[in-house]
């Protein structure tokens, strides 16, 4: 098949569980025998405009302002940009397009480029309610806002009900893609996220082994988060949940990797509480680095507080033989449950995340786990190996079952 992929994120492009799952369902489909073409954004414009991965995929970037740019400067340039990009691909001698995001699609699908041509729609999380977070966080919703987030709304719904297929990552997903768009039922599918088990593996050496490349200390309870430091990530809770345990403060310590909007906010939490000597902010994490940071981990928190539609890092995690701590929010507590209910929080706020990580302290025998055996469970739940062919079944289905339903 010849595959048209769609994604407003890219890996490594940008970071996040989004643009990985683009990616690598991309590199899976490519390495199955298919021609896949991804258009994507150039944020800044400093990678190169065309790249052909090894795997085979050949990625087209379209030029787009950087996350200085104003909102509706950034959209207009990429709905410009997707639609330039698609033009030169003869894009209706595609089998099918995968849309991982709206924005890039919208034009050319608008334009009729894509008339004919069956999709299947990656439903990642709703556009409008992540947008709507960032700006309540921002400062409060205001009318503008309001409107932005109707227009993402009816974008994505208008590629949602044209799409053959809708794939989703959990349960907790269907049912917002079902609250925000209505599509026809059967023709939603249930696809978890995916792991490369053989870059994500048991640490060499084990976790002592891990935490002497790292240069992490010994003798504490190490958690460790790794996340876009967004809103809607928890990240405050697990700072205040160091902040209320003297015991947390003396025999734990908190690393929290990744960048974003809250990262002066964060380091100000931790300076006025004083906890610069249990919680280290690790910046940016190199891939190379990540599994070793997994494994050097006695815990993997996971505090989010809204709209966690999988969590990627969690059968991540558990390839690495680190077992996950997070709260009951989207689908979280299903896919924790399968190991242990135990390692679910009993609430979203710091309170509930002080007494959960204590008692992981004062009482570690009661939480043992075998790394072997978490490993085993992510192989056999979300290895790229089984992920991916589901996936193919769901984007040869769409080839088979017809093109859009619209004239697009």
């Amino acid at each position: 098949m010849r595959i048209l992929v769609f994604a407003d994120v890219w890996f490594p492009d940008t970071t996040g569980g989004a643009g990985r799952m683009a990616t690598q369902s991309s590199i899976e489909l490519a390495r199955m025998g298919h021609e896949v073409h991804a258009v994507t954004r150039n944020a800044g414009s400093t990678l190169p405009a065309q790249e052909t991965l090894d795997s085979g995929v050949v990625v087209h970037r379209f030029a787009c302002p950087g996350s200085g740019a104003g909102l509706a400067r950034r959209m207009a340039a990429e709905l410009g940009g997707s639609l330039r990009t698609v033009a030169g691909l003869s894009p209706r001698d595609f089998d099918v397009a995968v849309i991982h995001q709206s924005l890039p699609a919208f034009a050319p699908w608008l334009a009729g480029m894509l008339r004919g041509v069956p999709s299947v729609y990656y439903f990642h999380s709703p556009w409008h309610e992540e947008y709507l977070i960032r700006a309540a966080a921002r400062g409060g919703v205001d009318l503008a806002d309001r409107v932005v987030a109707w227009l993402m709304r009816a974008m994505e719904r208008a590629l949602v009900r044209r799409s053959c297929r809708v794939v989703v990552l959990s349960d907790y997903m269907r049912g917002r893609l079902v609250e925000a768009h209505r599509p026809d039922q059967d023709r939603v599918v249930g696809i978890p996220g995916g792991v490369d088990m053989s870059r994500f593996r048991l640490p060499e050496g084990g976790r002592d082994g891990a935490r002497e490349r790292l240069r992490l200390p010994g003798g504490r309870t190490l958690f460790l988060t790794v996340r876009n430091l967004a809103p809607r990530m928890g990240l405050e809770t697990f700072v205040e949940a160091f902040a209320g345990s003297a015991l947390l403060r003396e025999r734990a310590m908190g690393v929290i990797g990744g960048r974003g909007l809250l990262e002066e906010s964060l380091w100000a939490l931790v300076r006025d509480g004083g906890l610069e000597d249990c919680i280290r902010f690790w910046g940016f994490v190199d891939e190379e680095q990540l599994p070793d940071l997994y494994g050097a981990a006695d815990w993997f928190v996971l505090p989010t507080r809204l709209l966690e539609g999988f969590g990627l890092v969690i059968p991540e995690a558990w390839a690495c033989g680190t077992p996950v701590l997070g709260t009951p929010q989207g689908a979280i507590p299903d896919i924790l449950s399968a190991v242990d209910p135990n390692h679910v929080f009993d609430g979203l706020d710091a309170q509930a995340l002080r007494r959960k990580m204590e008692d992981v302290v004062r009482r570690p025998q009661e939480y043992r786990h075998d790394p072997q055996a978490l490993r085993e469970h992510a192989a056999g739940r979300f290895a790229w190996s089984m992920v991916a062919g589901a996936f193919e079944e769901v984007v040869r289905g769409a080839v088979e079952g017809g093109p859009l339903r619209s004239g697009g």
